[in-house]
């Protein structure tokens, strides 16, 4: 029986996977792993580098330096930080609490440790998220935004997204940032999630940041969403420097500091 030929987004999906499992991938790689001709995985590599996902190179492609990996391969990094952070981060849920969830590998981690808690309502943007949630946390109500659904990264953002949040007030939101340039604010890669964050965070009593030390000053990180003195915490696994706390001070901010350390 033949071989059942890839679509092009599983094709592309798949070039990412490898892209960012090893920094670097060829033409001919990319043509053996989908099952395709050099002529189509050339083409295949040309539309990811227009979508800013990779860089082109003479026969191949390498990783962009500010493009966030693709969740599985972030769901197997740093996964003592991110579940130190979800530790501390569910002392803050409550059973019956409506939370708004934002997408990402580390909220993903929370609500892995969310297994505890009952008759929660959730609502997310993060396809991942439901999925885990629709099969491990039977007893609570998980609800989707709509909106236009990111192929590589499986989470939802555009305006049905946003219209999804303007219509509840929950009880708390618990979002992530793709990093944070200090005395300009947190970041998001993606522009449209910036104002789904946003969106997020005017919808809740209480708000709570995610974030591990690897986003301190990262680069090529372009949307901001938010400044740190908006939140009621924030949770991390540590404080390089003691920047966050440096800034927070200055900002005059109530916001809570917590730290694994």
């Amino acid at each position: 029986m033949a071989k059942k030929r890839m679509l092009a987004v599983e094709r592309r999906q798949t070039i990412l996977s490898i892209l960012h499992a090893n920094s670097t991938i060829s033409v001919a790689e990319a043509a053996k792993a989908c099952g395709v001709s050099q002529v189509t995985a050339r083409a295949d590599l040309d539309a990811l580098a227009e979508e800013g996902l990779l860089s082109r190179t003479r026969g191949g492609a390498v990783a962009s330096s500010g493009v966030t990996p693709l969740m599985p391969v972030r769901m197997k990094q740093n996964i003592v930080v991110k579940a130190q952070i979800s530790s501390q981060a569910v002392e803050f849920v409550n059973d019956g609490d409506s939370i708004l969830v934002g997408s990402g590998s580390t909220t993903l981690a929370f609500v892995k440790a969310l297994k505890d808690k009952h008759d929660l309502r959730i609502l997310t943007n993060d396809q991942y998220i439901i999925e885990y949630a629709e099969n491990e946390l039977r007893n609570a109500v998980l609800i989707s935004t709509g909106g236009i659904l990111e192929p590589y990264y499986h989470h939802l953002s555009g305006v049905l997204a946003q219209a999804s949040v303007q219509s509840v007030y929950y009880d708390k939101c618990f979002i992530g940032a793709d990093a944070y340039q200090p005395s300009f604010g947190l970041m998001t890669e993606f522009e449209t999630l910036a104002t789904l964050k946003r969106a997020f965070i005017e919808h809740a009593r209480e708000r709570y940041l995610l974030m591990d030390a690897t986003k301190i000053k990262r680069e090529h990180v372009s949307a901001r969403f938010a400044g740190l003195d908006e939140f009621d915490a924030i949770i991390m696994d540590k404080d390089p420097e003691g920047i966050v706390a440096s800034e927070l001070a200055a900002l005059g901010a109530d916001t809570r500091l917590i730290t694994a350390e």
